[in-house]
């Protein structure tokens, strides 16, 4: 871990808390990019429905 103290290191919340807010960025990430995805899988769908339904006319 990259910390502004090496001292902060020997304290057990300190590394707790890093360790809490390390994982929730993660997560948000990830979901993040989780929607992001969906959502272009959706625009995608619709254009590919939209194309087919147009072509039956």
């Amino acid at each position: 871990m990259i910390v502004p103290d090496q001292e902060l290191l020997n304290d057990p919340s300190y590394v707790s808390g890093y360790q809490k807010q390390a994982q929730r960025q993660k997560l948000g990430k990830a979901a993040g990019g989780f929607g992001v995805g969906l959502l272009a899988g959706t625009v995608v769908l619709v254009g590919v429905v939209i194309s087919a339904l147009s072509t039956m006319n």
